[in-house]
């Protein structure tokens, strides 16, 4: 039976964020505050408040280098984690609540790295289980059962957030990628290009559509 929350907090690529969290907040501030590189709103029906806004560094393998270039100290802490799939800065806005949804597949574990967690009601619900957020200190959970957030402060929160394989299952991150990038069924990634056409961003290593 499954977990709500995990304990990837103690192996090494996740101890070496941790230690090294407050050079990754750093760059995340100077590409916060002087809009650099490419930011996406997402506009998921689940949310309720202002813009969700993340800042993508690895797109289901796909690295993309814009953002990479302006982060370069958390692009080469990025390269230690063996099994990345996804990971990009994800800024909550002031009174913002992410709605109860599920993630988009259970083969992977979901990490929250905080950056930016000021102080008040805020957190994460995970299957009614909550945590909350503490600067520096990674939370992992799994994002396939139903969970929220919510940032009812007047500041923003900022994690770093991450995917990795499931310890439930025996998928590596490019099964996991290769098998997301074929089934693609998302409306406006299927704009932005074909399965094709991901596919082969996929194999190029390298997401070339921003």
């Amino acid at each position: 039976m499954g977990r709500n929350f995990y304990n990837l907090e103690q192996t090494e690529w996740a101890k070496e964020l941790e230690a090294n969290f407050e050079v990754i907040r750093e760059e995340m501030i100077s590409v916060l505050e002087k809009n650099k590189g490419h930011w996406v709103s997402p506009h998921p029906d689940y949310v309720q408040g202002e813009q969700w806004r993340t800042f993508e560094l690895v797109f289901f393998g796909m690295k993309l280098n814009k953002n990479l270039n302006e982060c370069p100290k958390t692009a080469e802490l990025l390269t230690k984690i063996p099994e990345l799939i996804t990971a990009d800065f994800s800024v909550l806005p002031p009174q913002t609540d992410i709605l109860p949804h599920k993630g988009y597949s259970r083969m992977i574990t979901r990490c929250h790295l905080p950056l930016i967690v000021p102080k008040g009601d805020l957190g994460i619900e995970v299957n009614g289980e909550k945590r909350f957020w503490e600067e520096g200190k990674l939370i992992s959970f799994d994002d396939s059962l139903i969970h929220r957030a919510w940032n009812h402060t007047n500041e923003v929160r900022v994690v770093m957030m991450i995917d990795v394989p499931s310890e439930n299952y025996n998928y590596t991150a490019d099964q996991i990628c290769r098998y997301k990038l074929e089934n693609m069924d998302d409306p406006y990634l299927l704009k932005m290009a074909d399965r094709a056409s991901w596919l082969k961003m996929y194999e190029n290593g390298e997401f070339s559509l921003m």
